[in-house]
C-alpha cells in the first residue's frame, strides 16, 4: 500500500501579531493571538472526552493533568503523578486518552517516562474533578535504553483499540536498528485491546523514528502521524482506514 509523505515546515513566532502578504497582491492581513489559558507548566497535549464538550484536559510534562471548565482553569489537578515521572527534554507525562465509553466506565490512559527513564502506559479510573483518580493497572512497560525518542501519543482508533507510539528508543540514527526489527516493539505503532484482562501489544506499523503526535480522522478513520525527522526533513504520514495494516514508514532505511 502506497503512503503519502508530506514535507512540513513549521515556524513558531513569539509575537502577538503577524502580518502576511496576500498572494499576488499587496494586501496585508494581520492576525492577533490571544492567550486562552494562563498558569500552565510545560503543556504538551490537550484532549477531552466527547461527552464533556465544555471541558479541556491539559497534560503538563512534569506529571499533571489540568482541566479548564468553560473559561476557568481549575486549581485542583485532575491527575498529579509528578512523583512518578522523569522530566524533561523528551521525557515526562506525554499524553492522555479517554476510553470510548469513558462516560460509563471512567477509564483513561496515560503514557509517561518513569523515574528510571522507562516507558509506562497506565490505566486510571476517574472519580470526577473533585477527587484524585485511582490507578487501576499497568497496560505496558518498556525498558528504554536512551532518554530521547519516546513518542508519547495515545489515541483510540475507529476499531476501539488503544494506539501508542513509543519511538525508536533513541540515540541518533537508530543504532540498534530497532525500527525495522519486528522482534522489537520500538519504532512501531502499537495497539492494545484494553478491554481484555491482560492487554498485549500488537504491531500495527513499523519504521517510525519519534512519532510525537498522531490522530485519527473522526469522520473517515484515516490516520495521520507526525514523525520527527533527523537533520534533513520532518514527516506527516497518511494511512487510509482501508489499509490492510502493517505499513512500513521507512525509518531508518
Amino acid at each position: 500500500m502506497k503512503r503519502a509523505t508530506l514535507l512540513v515546515a513549521v515556524a513558531l513566532a513569539g509575537v502577538a501579531a503577524i502580518a502576511v502578504s496576500a498572494r499576488g497582491g499587496g494586501e496585508r492581513v494581520s492576525y492577533t493571538f490571544t492567550p486562552a489559558i494562563r498558569g500552565l507548566d510545560s503543556p504538551v497535549h490537550v484532549s477531552a472526552p466527547r461527552t464533556e464538550p465544555n471541558n479541556l484536559y491539559i497534560v503538563e510534562q512534569r506529571g499533571r493533568i489540568r482541566v479548564r471548565v468553560g473559561s476557568s482553569l481549575q486549581a485542583r489537578p485532575f491527575l498529579d503523578i509528578r512523583s512518578l515521572v522523569q522530566c524533561c527534554g523528551e521525557q515526562g507525562l506525554l499524553s492522555v486518552a479517554f476510553h470510548p465509553n469513558y462516560a460509563r466506565n471512567k477509564r483513561f490512559y496515560v503514557q509517561y517516562t518513569d523515574r528510571s527513564g522507562d516507558t509506562r502506559i497506565v490505566e486510571y479510573l476517574s472519580r470526577g474533578l473533585a477527587r484524585s483518580p485511582v490507578r487501576r493497572r499497568q497496560i505496558w512497560f518498556q525498558n528504554d535504553p536512551y532518554p530521547n525518542h519516546n513518542g508519547g501519543q495515545l489515541a483510540f482508533g475507529p476499531d476501539g483499540y488503544l494506539y501508542a507510539s513509543p519511538g525508536d528508543a533513541g540515540s541518533g540514527g537508530d543504532p540498534e536498528n530497532r525500527a525495522q526489527n519486528m522482534r522489537s516493539l520500538f519504532g512501531k505503532l502499537l495497539r492494545f485491546n484494553v478491554n481484555a484482562p491482560q492487554p498485549q501489544p500488537l504491531i500495527a506499523a513499523l519504521g517510525l523514528r519519534n512519532p510525537w503526535r498522531f490522530s485519527f480522522d473522526r469522520k473517515t478513520g484515516d490516520l495521520y502521524i507526525g514523525d520527527v525527522g533527523q537533520n534533513a526533513f520532518e514527516e506527516v504520514n497518511f494511512t487510509p482506514r482501508r489499509s490492510p495494516g502493517l505499513e512500513n514508514y521507512g525509518w531508518r532505511v
